[in-house]
């Protein structure tokens, strides 16, 4: 299936595109099978979005066809668009 992601941040220049579009996505995967594809296609920048626990990081900021993400078990469908921003912080 085709999933279409939008990417911000140090995420952008690590695939140095704003917004890719994956072809190989298999029936039924999950957002988290979504980052383990893009960690072995563009690197180490995706591996901090799922925490060891399996948890979204709070640090990124991840909507899925205008929604956030619920959950990263959360499962994918063809045409989907996932943008994964991480979260701006200040003092």
């Amino acid at each position: 299936m085709r999933v279409q992601v939008k990417l911000g941040g140090d995420l952008k220049e690590a695939v140095k595109e704003r917004e890719i579009t994956l072809r190989d996505i298999e029936e039924g995967s999950t957002f988290m099978d979504l980052i383990e594809i893009m960690i072995r296609k563009y690197g180490d920048a995706f591996s901090d979005i799922i925490e060891e626990e399996g948890r979204l990081n709070f640090s990124y900021l991840v909507i899925v066809n205008g929604r956030s993400l619920e959950s990263p078990a959360m499962k994918l469908k063809n045409g989907d668009r996932v943008v994964i921003y991480p979260a701006i912080g200040g003092g």
